[in-house]
């Protein structure tokens, strides 16, 4: 939630504009016998925040600041719904939430309202443009919000803005033709988020004009060893055309295109596929910008040479806002989330376990051993999966320096 949705705390954090930055205690509303009260922190990162404005709302309204504890305080509450929520807190600071409801009960009037945030140090917004799974290479992309910037889409149809400030945004694709290309959704709204990358995901379609070619029939798929897939289709009986195949994997959404080929052609030999993998292709006719629709796909699976090999990709620990780069340190003392990341070379029906060691001081101090939880080992990182991965939970006790792991 912005903090310009909790506009009515700014007419109150004008009360707060003579208090000494040094000087401060928090206003707090009388006690009263037998009344309730509310109360909690704000901190970042584990540290306090003091000087946050606090609006209360509801059946009886109030306003505080945060002390040097980051602590604050409403007294002599009646029973009733309340809204808490926080304003005037650094610019640097993000929270996911800046407000929370709650209700004071007779006979238990104590509540508390705690506000957890993080300082920023830059964001990642990041996405891709397709139509109908083909990326879209070159097309701008406008980022609104906290310094606005521009960029393209690359050769994969991905972009990205590094460095963001954390906050609300919106992005923007545009530059496409709108007489081949519509996009449902070509401005999409979210939230950076410090130290996370924000994912934004246009998906277009095809417009079809009345002069587009027929589709082509007829299209098969057959590996012929394990790095090589032979296509083949029916004759098409047009002129004036060209054929464009495509490619993806399966278990994927994108499409590449990997050849453009005379209309005379009926066959294709794709080479120097990854063994043990399933790969998809279609196929469209095209006079210029004016294309039929697509085949249907056919798949074929490359054979393996007798073996699967395994490798443990990525190793780390996360608690709120570590990311895969290790660019954010952990914080000794506090439960961590520990993510093993193993891929396999090709497609396959594996399901290994990975025994973990755990080392103080160089002395081993814990032995577990993950199960799979997933009917094969994944071929392609996917760290925003949560069953992408072996996962375990680690104690407080364990999060200590020198800390190493075996996998």
């Amino acid at each position: 939630m912005s903090r310009a949705q909790f506009r009515w705390l700014a007419s109150l954090s004008l009360l707060f504009t003579t208090l000494s930055c040094d000087s401060y205690v928090p206003t707090e509303l009388p006690d009263r016998e037998n009344e309730g009260s509310i109360q909690g922190s704000v901190a970042a990162d584990g540290e306090p925040l003091r000087g946050v404005v606090v609006g209360l709302r509801g059946t009886k309204d109030g306003a505080t600041i945060t002390d040097a504890q980051g602590r604050y305080r409403f007294g002599g509450l009646p029973s009733g719904p309340y809204e808490v929520g926080i304003s005037d807190f650094p610019a640097t600071t993000f929270f996911d939430r800046t407000s929370t409801k709650l209700k004071l009960y007779p006979g238990s009037w104590s509540a508390v309202a705690d506000f957890h945030g993080a300082q920023s140090r830059g964001a990642k917004v990041c996405g891709a443009v397709t139509v109908e799974g083909l990326v879209l290479p070159g097309v701008p992309i406008r980022l609104s919000g906290p310094g606005p910037r521009v960029t393209v889409t690359d050769s994969l149809g991905e972009f990205c803005f590094d460095g963001v400030p954390a906050g609300p945004v919106s992005v923007t694709v545009s530059g496409f033709d709108p007489a081949i290309h519509m996009f449902p959704l070509a401005t999409q709204i979210g939230v950076a988020r410090p130290d996370r990358t924000s994912e934004f995901l246009f998906e277009g379609t095809n417009i079809l004009p009345d002069d587009s070619p027929p589709k082509p029939a007829g299209l098969s798929a057959t590996a012929t060893d394990s790095t090589t897939v032979a296509l083949t289709w029916s004759d098409y009986p047009y002129s004036s055309v060209e054929m464009r195949v495509e490619r993806g994997l399966m278990g994927t959404r994108r499409w590449r295109q990997i050849e453009t080929l005379p209309v005379s052609t009926s066959g294709y030999v794709d080479t120097g596929r990854a063994i043990l993998s399933d790969y998809r292709y279609r196929l469209r006719a095209c006079r210029d910008q004016a294309c039929s629709p697509y085949t249907d796909q056919a798949v074929a699976t490359t054979p393996g040479t007798g073996q699967t090999n395994l490798k443990i990709a990525s190793l780390h620990l996360t608690q709120t806002v570590q990311t895969l780069d290790g660019q954010v340190p952990l914080v000794a003392g506090r439960e961590a989330f520990l993510r093993i990341f193993l891929l396999a070379q090709g497609s396959n029906t594996l399901m290994p376990s990975i025994r973990v060691s755990f080392f103080l001081g160089g002395q081993l101090v814990r032995v577990d051993t993950l199960p799979s939880t997933r009917p094969s080992v994944p071929v392609l990182l996917e760290e925003d999966l949560f069953d992408g991965s072996w996962n375990l939970r680690l104690p407080p006790s364990l999060i200590q320096p020198g800390l190493s792991i075996l996998a």
